[in-house]
């Protein structure tokens, strides 16, 4: 009971931190009715409506206005049946699990002390990961925020898969801070759920970036967890870019281009890393053999004077 009071209190410290970028989804311009805060009293839902419009308040709603909880589930199955069938785009979808998530705030569904928080759970998860695949990086935050306190009370299976996606998210995003952000998340987590395979991969991609070890990166790059991609996937091209420039510097005159696929992040794939090689500009020596490329070299030195430009 002492370790689970502990890790909710560092997780409720970064959740407080990771909500200032993303706000909660009823603030929006509106007064704050977020999941967790202090109203006049829950509202009790009697709406029956599967589906219902989300709308940004400024007051808690009539009752009339509210589903109750087993409405709400009858709601998120219509919605995950209507996305996992292809039969509704992201934004009906986006528009449908915020109303959800509406509801559930203003009925203090969502606390994570409370007996059904699990299905608050269950509906931020799977926005999360919606938004994650959509690169909807507000909503994405929002469902991140919430569920640091819910995966802090061990409610949930799915803890180290979004640890592993906020030590991304911040490994990404943040600067000088990144240490300190680091150990405040793993320091949130449980034993177990800190040295499972999706945070361990998250933090050596982290450490990775900070050190601008390249070869790490793109070997992890190689066999991500989860949705990890969805979140490292603006970084590739601007880490090839300085890769490049690190291997023309290490490398002179010249480098095998299997050699440089290998550093550059495209494996045994020379096609491709010719391609995106001649897009940058460089100036290769290459060997064919019936018009597929078989090897050859990367001029390095000839690249790095093409790449920083005349001068």
């Amino acid at each position: 009971a002492a370790e689970l009071k502990a890790r909710s209190g560092r997780a409720a410290r970064f959740a407080s931190e990771a909500g200032k970028g993303a706000k909660a989804e009823l603030r929006q311009g509106a007064s704050a009715l977020e999941p967790g805060a202090v109203v006049a009293g829950a509202v009790e839902g009697q709406s029956t409506a599967l589906e219902k419009s989300y709308l940004r308040l400024t007051a808690l709603p009539r009752a009339d206005e509210v589903r109750p909880l087993p409405v709400l589930n009858d709601a998120f199955e219509l919605v995950r049946r209507r996305w996992e069938a292809e039969a509704c785009d992201y934004a009906y979808a986006c528009e449908q699990l915020k109303a959800i998530r509406q509801d559930l705030t203003v009925q203090h569904l969502s606390l994570s002390d409370g007996p059904r928080a699990r299905f608050a759970l269950a509906v931020y998860e799977y926005h999360a990961r919606l938004a994650l695949r959509a690169g909807d990086e507000g909503e994405f935050a929002q469902c991140q925020a919430q569920l640091v306190p819910l995966h802090a009370a061990g409610l949930s299976e799915h803890a180290a898969e979004f640890a592993a996606y906020r030590l991304l998210h911040c490994a990404v995003a943040r600067g000088g801070s990144l240490a300190e952000e680091l150990r405040a998340i793993v320091g949130g987590l449980a034993p177990a759920d800190a040295a499972a395979p999706p945070v361990a991969q998250a933090l050596r991609l982290a450490v990775a970036l900070q050190r601008g070890e390249f070869g790490t990166f793109f070997g992890e790059c190689s066999r991500l967890h989860n949705l990890a991609a969805a979140l490292l996937q603006p970084l590739l091209k601007p880490q090839r870019s300085r890769a490049l420039r690190a291997v023309c510097a290490a490398f002179v005159p010249s480098l095998p281009l299997s050699r440089a696929a290998h550093l550059l992040g495209f494996g045994g794939d020379l096609a491709v890393c010719t391609q995106w090689l001649r897009e940058q500009g460089a100036v290769l020596e290459l060997h064919h053999s019936k018009g597929v490329v078989r090897g050859g070299l990367l001029l390095t030195r000839e690249t790095g004077r093409a790449m920083r430009g005349p001068g």
